[in-house]
């Protein structure tokens, strides 16, 4: 395995924050545009809280 510059860090944890985010709206799209179900809701957050928290912990070990 190959050791990640802090670069690709960087890159990588703004990925997920993006991915997050793009979980996360698509909750409020589909809140929109039909019923937003519990079983959604939930694995929406859980997949946009996680992508978030894993964002967090690469920046973490990133070198400023």
């Amino acid at each position: 395995m190959f050791p990640l510059t802090d670069s690709q860090l960087r890159i990588i944890s703004e990925t997920l924050s993006n991915l997050g985010i793009v979980f996360f709206s698509s909750l409020v799209l589909q809140f929109f545009i039909t019923e937003l179900s519990i079983v959604h809701l939930v694995f929406g957050l859980a997949l946009a809280l996680t992508s978030w928290l894993a964002s967090l912990l690469i920046i973490k070990y990133a070198k400023s």
